[in-house]
């Protein structure tokens, strides 16, 4: 429906129910600025037929409330007994304004002041009426409570307000300078003044009490969570620090495969964590502060415990991604000290060290071993290399069995290479006696 057509659905069934008359046209009122005077009559003719739980001695209570204005309209007031014998100014009388003008501009300051009242209290009212219901999302709780304190820190800062409208309308009655029937309505604007404050007043403390018990509610679960996350964790942890390391990189890359399946569980939790950071801790009268430091107590063992099982991870990644590194290169450059050996190897058995036809076939044979003696010397420094990464690999891997197979692989290539270069050498002896031999034939 239209905003006119609820308007004319509500008037018509307070006509028909309650049977107050139609003293509002829905086109008057679905406007941006109604006529203020008009809605607080018909609303208090509303509450009239409503059931009546404030009574006028409630009222009268607020009495004890700020005597703010009480005190400016006093200051305000005009003392025209002056004329008159000591006795009479001093009189209690002497203070009450006498005029119709004085009384009527004090009528209308007061219902200025209660129109202005009414309207924020109405506004207010929808403020609280369009919060969501509270959710079960610890996050989203957080953004509730935090609007609804605003809210009623609102309500604190025009708390003064209504009590000075409900003391100034009081203090009217008590002058005695009012007709019946204005004090009849008077009487029943702060009647549904006092009514509908107490109520939004009543409902949002209810509110703030039951966020607050959710809130605190969904904040313990979390933290019972993580700590149960983090003995899981823990406990996981032990075992892969314990976890076997075969003889080759098959076992290695297992291990980077399951260390990075640990770091995107931590990815994950780090949300909740980040939530539990920005925890809302509230000390109210039942807990005090005694909760609120047994509370930080457990956040505080939490967050230890969170940042050991971190820096353990990241350690532990930067250690075998390391050793991945040099593993690879280890075996990669091992591979190609073979393949390079293997062809050495072949080369120098095609060398020919006797049964020279002539000079010219013994010094290709000489130049094929001139060049193999300077491969040899130029590659030395990789063999020297890989070495001493072996030895790096071992010591990150700190794996008596793996460490030995690295070593045999270290000590095969060096056999191979001192078997190549005594071969080599004794091949150069041979060349000078092939030579001699030539030369005599």
């Amino acid at each position: 429906m239209s905003p006119i057509e609820r308007l004319e659905h509500a008037f018509s069934k307070a006509q028909t129910y309650l049977g107050i008359e139609k003293l509002l046209d829905p086109e008057d009122v679905a406007v941006q600025l109604p006529d203020k005077k008009s809605i607080i009559m018909y609303l208090t003719s509303l509450f009239e037929v409503l059931p009546q739980q404030v009574t006028i001695d409630a009222i009268r209570e607020v009495e004890t409330l700020p005597r703010k204005y009480k005190k400016e309209c006093e200051e305000g007031e005009i003392n025209i007994q002056s004329s008159a014998p000591e006795e009479e100014q001093e009189s209690p009388r002497a203070e009450t304004p006498s005029t119709v003008t004085e009384v009527d501009m004090d009528l209308d300051n007061y219902q200025i002041a209660l129109e202005e009242v009414l309207t924020w209290l109405l506004s207010a009212e929808d403020t609280f009426q369009e919060q969501d219901d509270i959710s079960d999302d610890v996050e989203e709780v957080k953004d509730q409570f935090a609007t609804h304190e605003a809210f009623m820190m609102e309500l604190t800062a025009h708390q003064s307000s209504v009590g000075n409208v409900l003391q100034a309308g009081n203090q009217l009655i008590t002058q005695g300078t009012l007709t019946d029937e204005e004090e009849f309505e008077i009487q029943e604007q702060m009647s549904l003044l006092n009514a509908r404050w107490e109520a939004l007043r009543v409902e949002s403390m209810d509110r703030q009490s039951r966020l607050h018990d959710v809130l605190m509610e969904l904040q313990r679960k979390q933290l019972q969570q993580l700590s149960a996350w983090l003995t899981l964790t823990e406990e996981r942890i032990q075992k892969m620090e314990t976890c076997p390391l075969d003889d080759d990189l098959k076992s290695l890359q297992k291990l980077l495969e399951d260390h990075k399946s640990l770091q995107n569980d931590l990815e994950a939790e780090q949300v909740k964590v980040n939530s539990l950071t920005h925890m809302v801790v509230i000390v109210d009268e039942n807990s005090g502060e005694s909760a609120t430091a047994v509370l930080e107590d457990q956040l505080q063992k939490l967050g230890e415990r969170w940042t050991a099982v971190c820096r353990w991870t990241e350690e532990r990644w930067n250690r075998l991604r390391e050793i991945n590194i040099l593993w690879q290169e280890l075996l990669e450059e091992q591979c190609l000290l073979k393949a390079w050996l293997t062809e050495k190897e072949e080369s120098l058995n095609k060398v020919q060290t006797s049964n020279f036809k002539d000079q010219k076939e013994l010094s290709v044979s000489v130049r094929r071993l001139a060049i193999l003696k300077e491969d040899m010397e130029m590659k030395r420094q990789a063999l020297d290399q890989l070495s001493e990464i072996g030895q790096d690999v071992g010591q990150l891997l700190d794996n008596p069995k793996t460490s030995k197979k690295i070593n045999s692989d270290s000590e095969e290539l060096t056999q191979r290479w001192d078997s190549l270069v005594q071969r080599l050498e004794d091949s150069s002896n041979q060349v000078p006696f092939a030579l001699g031999n030539t030369l005599c034939h």
